[in-house]
């Protein structure tokens, strides 16, 4: 799983979480809105039943039925706001049970003429009492549902911030603890005197995995680079050994001539032998010395097959460099998560608080309640200090990567300085075939003026 994927999964799971509690929410804060809306028909009843608490007093007071009839329309209003709001759930029939008992009981007492005034008083605290409960009832609806939507959004938070604290402790964990193996390997390798044998154990599928396989691939290129090199030293060092002899060999043969000409007078004969095996050693040289020309060329061109490996060795170097620059840059994004997540724990520790003070307003009710907001507030307080040593995990891996690009860098500046040295090679190569080209010409001029030296000679000698 590559660490964008363990970032993104984190996100996803604290969001997911956060989007349920948010859609719950909002549907709660619609009922609620629906509640509230049909607030009006509450003051509507309180306003009908006082007009019809007025117009029974003054029934009773001229005993008059006509005007008790009068009530019906204040009846019909209020029964027409009880049927509003039994549509979004309300049980109104006890309300309306005690308004139709104290309405009858005035229409008894107006037709009787006998007004039991207790009786009366009776149902009006009655209808008063259940006119009270509804509107009670009314509004602890809402607030239980206010209530019930705060605790779930306290709830989600809390199990967002652990989800994404939880994500980021084992993926930040991984990233870290893989990049300190990297780290200790390369300071391994630097202490063991460049042991190209060793290599990077690769675990998982992660960009420091592939950093390691990548730099495995990049010891395993060095290392047969440096084996080709050595190679081609060693033959070269051979050429140039065996290239000293035959020019030894040759000035022997020089001196031999110098004294084989002040003695021509003397032994023409042997001057013509010696004339003639001095050009057979030429013919010989000349052959070794192509032989040489041909084995420097093949030793350049493994030269030059060693310094594009080399070249292709410091592109690795670079890839090796940008997969770290990434890799840093990733590392400035967990810390980015760390903000949100310090920030959840803020408003985790000031909801927590928050809590705890509605349920010290709400007495023994709330004690457990209290409880709970102060469970969350201490693990809010224990993910901050956790979040901050998180924070200092990942700067002390920030300047191990810091130091690992300097070593990268180090490593990438003796690659330039090898690659000078290759071309140097390159071009002593070149300086050393020239010199053996040259060389075979002037052995084959001198061989072709001996010849006709001794042709001179043999010729003199017959005059």
């Amino acid at each position: 799983m590559s660490i964008k994927y363990k970032i993104f999964l984190g996100f996803s799971a604290g969001a997911f979480i956060f989007i349920i509690s948010s859609i719950f929410s909002f549907f709660s804060s619609k009922e609620v809105e629906k509640i509230l809306e049909k607030s009006p028909r509450l003051f509507e009843i309180g306003k009908q039943m006082l007009a019809i608490e007025k117009i029974a007093s003054e029934a009773l007071k001229f005993n008059s039925m006509e005007r008790l009839k009068d009530t019906k329309v204040h009846i019909e209003k209020i029964v027409s706001a009880s049927e509003d709001l039994k549509s979004i759930g309300f049980d109104t029939s006890t309300f309306e049970e005690a308004l139709e008992e104290h309405i009858a009981n005035l229409g008894s007492a107006i037709s009787s003429g006998d007004v039991d005034f207790e009786k009366i008083a009776q149902s009006s605290k009655t209808l008063d009492e259940s006119f009270a409960n509804f509107v009670s009832n009314f509004y602890r609806r809402a607030v239980n549902i206010s209530k019930r939507s705060s605790l779930l959004n306290i709830v989600s938070s809390v199990l967002a911030f652990v989800v994404v604290s939880l994500f980021a402790f084992m993926f930040g964990r991984s990233i870290v603890k893989g990049i300190i193996w990297v780290t200790n390997f390369l300071k391994e390798l630097a202490k063991g005197g460049g042991d190209l044998t060793k290599r990077i154990e690769v675990k998982g599928k992660d960009e420091i995995a592939e950093l390691s396989r990548a730099f495995n691939m990049f010891l395993d290129s060095l290392a047969k680079i440096v084996g080709v090199l050595v190679h081609a030293s060693q033959g070269l060092v051979g050429n140039v050994k065996s290239l000293n002899a035959i020019l030894s060999e040759v000035f022997g043969n020089f001196e031999k001539q110098t004294s084989l000409i002040s003695n021509i007078s003397t032994s023409t004969e042997e001057l013509e032998a010696t004339s003639r095996e001095i050009s057979r050693n030429a013919g010989s040289v000349m052959d070794f010395q192509k032989n040489v020309e041909v084995q420097s060329k093949k030793g350049k061109e493994n030269v030059l097959t060693g310094l594009g490996k080399f070249e292709g060795i410091a592109a690795s170097f670079r890839m090796i460099a940008n997969v770290m620059l990434q890799i840093s840059e990733r590392m400035g994004a967990i810390e980015q998560v760390l903000d949100v997540i310090e920030d959840v724990a803020d408003q985790t520790n000031l909801l927590a608080l928050n809590a705890a003070i509605e349920s010290a307003r709400a007495g023994e009710a709330g004690r457990g309640f209290a409880v709970v907001a102060d469970e969350v507030r201490k693990l809010a307080v224990r993910t901050s200090e956790e979040s901050g040593n998180i924070r200092k995990l990942i700067n002390e891996f920030k300047a191990d990567v810091d130091k690992l690009m300097e070593m990268v860098s180090g490593f990438d500046q003796q690659l330039g300085d090898s690659l000078k040295s290759i071309k140097d090679v390159v071009e002593i190569t070149d300086q050393i075939v020239g010199l053996v080209v040259r060389s075979t010409e002037l052995i084959s001029s001198i061989s072709s003026a001996i010849n006709q030296q001794a042709s001179n000679i043999r010729d003199s000698a017959k005059a």
